[in-house]
């Protein structure tokens, strides 16, 4: 699990076959909050999440990446003020 500037974020199963669960959770704030994933050029293939969350609750969206192709790729939590990225590693 990882933690940036008031965010625990964490993907599972990481690496994955075909499906993943993205958790994250903001220490203390409501915050207005996207989720996206990306390839390694830079395309994006999901917006995952697009809304509020509660400071303190935990929040979960599933990536279902049964169409792409095997590599990586990375996620974005972004908000207002803050952008988390961490990477995706699909194999197939």
């Amino acid at each position: 699990m990882l933690e940036a500037l008031g965010l625990v974020a964490k993907a599972y199963p990481n690496p994955f076959e075909s499906k993943t669960t993205i958790e994250f959770q903001f220490a203390d704030f409501t915050s207005s909050v996207k989720v996206e994933v990306f390839s390694l050029n830079g395309d994006r293939v999901a917006i995952l999440f697009d809304g509020s969350v509660e400071g303190g609750l935990v929040n979960k969206v599933e990536f279902d990446a049964a169409s792409l192709t095997e590599g990586i790729y990375i996620y974005r939590i972004s908000t207002d003020e803050k952008t988390y990225y961490d990477k995706l590693i699909l194999m197939k």
